[in-house]
C-alpha cells in the first residue's frame, strides 16, 4: 500500500521522529525510502549540501540493514515544490512530514513548508504531531495504526479513504486494534433535519461498522453535530486515537486545488497524527 516512501527531513528535532515510523510502514509493505533534504535556494548550498549528505549516510545504512531500498535527494529549491516535484518523478506513495508542537497552547500548529505540501501533494501525505517536552519534542503516538479515526461525509474522496483503511486492515490485521467511524452532522437547519440526517449517517455508518468487523477488527461509531474540523480534533483527543485518515480534497479540473477547510482544520490543528488522501 505504502511501496514507496518520501521522508521530508529539515535538520530539527522533531523531524528526526519520522524515522521512527518506517518500521511500522514495513508491517504495511514499505519497501523503498527516500530520504530528502531540500536546500533554500537563498542559502550556502554547497555547505548544506555536504551536511545533508553526512546525516543521510548513517541513516541510509541503519535503514538498509533493515531490508529497506534507500535513496537520497537533496536538491535545491523551494521545499513544497521540490518534494511535490520528486513525489511526481518517483511514484511515491507516501509523503513524511513533521508538524512542530508549541508550548503553552494546546493546539498544535503546522509549519509553513508543511502546509503548503498538503495543499499541492498528488499523493498521500503523512503529518507527525508531537509534544514538546523538557527534553525537546516527543511524538505522541508511537503507534500510527493502532486506533484509527475514519471522519466520513459519505462523498466520493471519502469512501476512496474508506477503501485504504480496508486495505490496511487485510494487509495487516493484527496492527490494527480499534477503528472510530464518525460523521458530523453540519449546523444550521433545523432540529428535525439533524435528527434526519444522524438517522441516515447511523444506516451508513452500520453498514461500514459491520464490513470492517467482518475483516476482524473492534469498530466504534460516533455521531457528532456542529463544527466538523472541531468536533473530529476533539474525539481524536478525548477518544487518543493514534491516526486520523481523511480526504484531503475533491474532484475538480484543477490539479493543485487549496485544501476543503475540514482537512484543512483538522491537518493544522489535531493534536494527533493525521494522514490526507487527495482525490484525483
Amino acid at each position: 500500500m505504502f511501496k514507496r516512501v518520501l521522508l521530508s527531513y529539515d535538520f530539527s528535532k522533531p523531524s528526526e521522529e519520522l524515522f521512527l515510523f518506517l518500521d511500522e510502514l514495513k508491517d504495511f509493505n514499505t519497501e523503498e525510502v527516500i530520504l530528502t533534504h531540500v536546500i533554500d535556494p537563498g542559502m550556502r548550498a554547497l555547505k548544506v549540501y555536504e551536511e545533508a549528505e553526512k546525516y543521510f549516510a548513517p541513516k541510509k545504512k541503519e535503514l538498509e540493514e533493515k531490508s529497506f531500498n534507500v535513496q537520497v535527494e537533496i536538491p535545491v529549491g523551494f521545499p513544497a515544490q521540490e518534494i511535490n516535484r520528486m513525489a511526481r518523478k518517483k511514484n511515491i506513495s507516501l509523503i513524511l512530514i513533521g508538524s512542530k508542537g508549541r508550548s503553552k497552547i494546546k493546539e498544535l500548529m503546522l509549519g509553513s513548508v508543511a502546509a503548503n505540501i498538503i495543499r499541492i501533494s498528488e499523493v498521500p501525505v503523512f503529518i507527525e504531531k508531537y509534544k514538546e517536552t523538557k527534553g525537546g519534542y516527543n511524538v505522541v503516538c508511537t503507534k500510527k495504526f493502532c486506533k484509527i479515526l475514519y471522519p466520513t461525509d459519505f462523498s466520493d474522496p471519502s469512501q476512496e479513504v474508506y477503501e485504504k483503511l480496508k486495505e490496511l486492515i487485510r494487509i495487516n490485521p493484527e496492527r490494527i486494534e480499534e477503528i472510530f467511524l464518525s460523521h458530523v452532522v453540519d449546523t444550521g437547519v433545523t432540529e428535525e433535519d439533524i435528527e434526519e440526517r444522524k438517522e441516515e449517517a447511523m444506516k451508513k455508518l452500520d453498514k461500514m461498522k459491520e464490513e470492517l468487523k467482518s475483516l476482524g477488527t473492534k469498530v466504534k461509531i460516533k455521531i457528532m453535530v456542529g463544527v466538523p474540523s472541531e468536533n473530529i480534533n476533539n474525539l481524536a483527543e478525548d477518544e487518543e486515537v493514534t491516526l486520523v485518515m481523511l480526504a484531503s480534497r475533491g474532484a475538480g479540473g484543477i490539479k493543485e486545488l487549496l485544501l476543503g477547510s475540514t482537512a484543512e482544520n483538522v491537518a493544522r490543528r489535531s493534536s494527533r497524527p493525521v494522514m490526507l488522501f487527495p482525490y484525483r
